[in-house]
């Protein structure tokens, strides 16, 4: 799929999009791993996932949530806005990468409405934040 008919099936368009090629494999019973001590079991439940996430220490300031894999290769994200998140999704693994908390959550939240606009998840890299905090 490319960032064009990508483009053309959302209804909000991120700020910057790259498509990498290929589509998520998507594993229902995926392990789920975060930083963030907070309640998402209806999020992820909504985004078609079945396990609780398993709270894990990474070595950043960022809010983290990584479905599929534990590890991720840890980069010094900069935000411009409190609430830009970083979505990444590869071949078998979401990566959201927030500013805090309610950033990663934005970036779950947008996973979500992506994943009902295209039916399947192209691998693609989103860098976005809301037009209106």
């Amino acid at each position: 799929m490319t960032k064009r008919e990508i483009l053309s099936k959302l209804l909000i368009q991120p700020k910057k999009l790259t498509v990498k090629g290929g589509f998520l494999k998507k594993n229902v019973s995926a392990p789920i791993y975060t930083n963030v001590d907070t309640t998402m079991d209806y999020l992820l439940g909504l985004a078609g996932f079945e396990n609780k996430p398993k709270l894990v220490w990474y070595d950043t300031d960022a809010a983290v949530l990584s479905i599929g894999k534990e590890e991720f290769e840890e980069k010094e994200y900069i935000f411009v806005n409190d609430e830009e998140y970083f979505l990444d999704i590869s071949e078998d693994n979401v990566l959201i990468v927030g500013k805090d908390e309610k950033a990663m959550l934005l970036g779950l939240k947008a996973f979500i409405r992506i994943n009902e606009e295209l039916g399947e998840m192209p691998q693609m890299v989103i860098d976005d934040y809301p037009n209106i905090p």
